[in-house]
């Protein structure tokens, strides 16, 4: 079966589960924990595959000491599903896919923001009352600091980027430099 028809159906399946229940908050911030869970504990991801040989209760307890020891009743049972279905070797794909959804799903947006050094919370919240008033949407910034980008920012969000790091704006010039001087010869 394809790998984005598995992960879709469940991530959708998750989102309708949470909106019965009401637990979607609750569930998406554990989706998010565990996701970097996964991503700094070396052998997390490991574990929780199918392949590890680990039983169902065993994946659960594993995401609960992740998750500093509490999980929603939603979610355990979402971890159970996938372990006992096999499809706990799409577990990151699936999870993402839920958040993206959810967010979706509340007219929310998850946005990047990168820049040389970490904006003020007050800065933030500019921003994302200048996206909410000019695109009719919330978003939920994750910040990223990039000493590469020399000053200024880049801003993305869905399929839209906005970069204005000086990065960028010396790899124009040297672009324009290297044409130009390529004509002159």
């Amino acid at each position: 079966m394809d790998t984005g028809l598995i992960v879709s159906r469940y991530a959708t399946a998750l989102v309708r589960l949470v909106e019965e229940t009401g637990g979607g908050e609750k569930v998406c911030g554990e989706a998010s924990a565990l996701l970097k869970a996964v991503k700094s504990v070396s052998g997390l991801g490991q574990a929780l595959r199918g392949s590890s040989g680990l039983s169902a209760d065993d994946k659960i307890s594993l995401v609960r000491s992740a998750l500093g020891g509490s999980i929603s009743d939603e979610f355990s049972r979402f971890i159970r599903l996938l372990a006992e279905s096999g499809r706990d070797e799409h577990l990151s794909m699936i999870l993402n896919s839920f958040i993206h959804k959810y967010y979706l799903s509340k007219n929310i947006r998850i946005a990047t923001l990168r820049t040389v050094s970490k904006p003020s919370e007050e800065e933030l919240e500019r921003i994302a009352a200048m996206v909410r008033e000019k695109a009719g949407f919330d978003i939920i910034i994750n910040v990223e600091t990039d000493p590469a980008l020399i000053g200024g920012f880049v801003f993305d969000v869905d399929d839209y980027q906005v970069d204005s790091s000086v990065k960028r704006q010396l790899d124009l010039i040297q672009r324009q430099f290297i044409l130009k001087n390529r004509r002159i010869v």
